[in-house]
């Protein structure tokens, strides 16, 4: 898919893992090549990136969390 489209293999991956968006003229190329129309192509971006969003908040809140946890528990051994 890469050499079709003319990117590396690593910005496909980026692509596919939503750290990056394919900018316009590549979105294009896609499309061309995959018999898919560019409509239903940036839907699925925008959707797919939302979701990886969505996904790296929740981790993120998660973090926060567990840090949040822990420094009750130093506090609580810092007062004995």
């Amino acid at each position: 898919m890469a050499e079709k489209i003319g990117v590396s293999s690593k910005t496909i991956s980026a692509y596919e893992t939503g750290r990056a968006l394919p900018p316009l003229p590549v979105l294009l190329r896609i499309a061309e090549v995959t018999n898919v129309d560019l409509e239903s192509l940036i839907k699925k971006e925008k959707e797919d990136f939302s979701s990886n969003q969505k996904e790296k908040i929740k981790k993120l809140e998660e973090r926060v969390a567990n840090l949040e946890q822990l420094i009750v528990k130093i506090l609580k051994k810092v007062k004995e």
